[in-house]
């Protein structure tokens, strides 16, 4: 296989679950006023040995490299960024709170559910997304950036040629890809459900003002495993850092007063401003989150299976995805997802799907546990042995991501000497 290259590297860390709020184990290197943690490295590491297959804890000379090539990748993330930075390339609060919302929906799907995911990674979904957000952002500057320093790197044919006649025995064999389109219907709380979890919390308010314990009560009911077992305290936190709905009512508040029902993207909330410190505040909260019940699950069952009834193309497909579709990156393109492999699907159980759908049939609605998908095959591209008339695209695609790689390596030898790097 060829290998990856410096630039090639960048995407696949930036999306990590770590955090440099980790407790400080050493220092690996300096980039900047930017510093990267040795338990930054280690832990992506762990996780990209799992998704190619290694045993992360081994002493194996691919980790050793892996190790390496993970420090060499966030030296060069960082230097990127802080060029960009002082570039003023910025990216808005919603792209980057879209961003995340359709990461960790994709890595829901693939960990199969939120309990499963908080085992995987020792963290409640709360503080996975609140130590996301400040590398989805850093991504999207990086990714911004990237395209205006990539706009002019084109290649032709000639190029594309030349590379496949050098690389041929080194690209590997090729998976097949679907030309994908679809329809998602998220299975989500109806308003039966959404109005039992508003009166619960109004019976647990109604308690705490009768003179219960605010603490108990969210240890015994709050569904936000990470502050329940703390009594629902989340401890300080500077203005900015927690959902707006919440932190709007929560700097409103005197201090012990309690709130009435919020809600906010993870459910419905009461809380309690314990105290104040500058711009920082320390609250509590009792967190319900609407389950979706049968009936709500049966309801967009049959919406999806009306649907169906309706769609006979890709065209009509297109136009229902469009209106009905609550996949918003890709309903503005009518639902298409493009040419995908088995393994880049956002939901593992596709696998065992796709390859008993009918070329240019819409499927039965295929339920994925938070979902019903209606999907269509527009075409599928064969995999095998790499020629340039069966994968040409995906040859050239190749061919212009190693041209970027060469221009951006070229780049950053440049950059180098004008930004502070140290390594320990």
């Amino acid at each position: 296989m060829i290998s990856r290259s410096r630039f090639l590297l960048l995407g696949c860390l930036c999306f990590s679950f770590c955090s440099a709020q980790q407790t400080l184990g050493g220092v690996s290197a300096v980039v900047g006023d930017k510093i990267i943690l040795k338990s930054e490295i280690v832990q992506i590491v762990q996780i990209t040995a799992l998704n190619m297959g290694l045993d992360p804890n081994s002493n194996d000379v691919q980790l050793k490299k892996l190790s390496d090539d993970v420090l060499q990748s966030l030296i060069d993330q960082h230097l990127v960024l802080s060029v960009a930075e002082a570039e003023s390339v910025v990216v808005s609060t919603q792209e980057v709170d879209a961003a995340l919302d359709r990461h960790v929906s994709s890595v829901l799907g693939r960990a199969g559910s939120e309990s499963r995911l908080e085992e995987i990674f020792g963290k409640t979904l709360r503080e996975l997304k609140k130590e996301l957000w400040p590398d989805i952002h850093d991504q999207l500057v990086v990714e911004r950036f990237q395209a205006q320093l990539f706009s002019g790197v084109v290649i032709s044919r000639k190029e594309v040629e030349d590379f496949f006649s050098i690389y041929k025995d080194s690209i590997g064999v090729l998976p097949e890809l679907y030309d994908l389109q679809w329809l998602r219907l998220s299975i989500t709380p109806g308003q039966k459900s959404q109005l039992q979890s508003i009166e619960s919390l109004k019976d647990l308010r109604r308690r705490i003002l009768a003179g219960e314990d605010f603490g108990s009560l969210a240890s015994q009911h709050s569904q936000d495993p990470g502050s329940a077992r703390n009594g629902g305290e989340l401890g300080f936190t500077a203005r900015g850092t927690l959902v707006p709905e919440y932190e709007e009512v929560a700097l409103g508040l005197t201090k012990g007063e309690i709130s009435g029902i919020i809600e906010s993207p993870f459910g419905y909330h009461i809380i309690q401003t314990i105290e104040r410190m500058g711009e920082k505040i320390n609250t509590r909260h009792i967190l319900i989150i609407p389950q979706p019940s049968d009936a709500d699950e049966d309801s967009v069952y049959t919406l999806a299976k009306s649907l169906s009834d309706s769609i006979h193309s890709s065209k009509d497909l297109f136009a229902f995805s469009s209106k009905y579709s609550d996949d918003d990156l890709s309903k503005e393109r009518g639902g298409h997802l493009g040419f995908q492999s088995i393994s880049s699907l956002p939901y593992p159980g596709l696998a065992r799907v796709l390859p008993n759908l009918v070329l240019n049939e819409l499927s039965t609605p295929i339920w994925v546990e938070t979902a019903y998908l209606l999907i269509m095959i527009n075409n599928i591209r064969p995999g095998g042995e790499p020629n340039l008339q069966d994968h040409w695209a995906e040859i050239e695609s190749l061919a212009l991501g190693k041209k970027k790689s060469d221009f951006f390596s070229s780049w950053l030898n440049k950059k180098t000497s004008s930004v502070y790097i140290q390594i320990f």
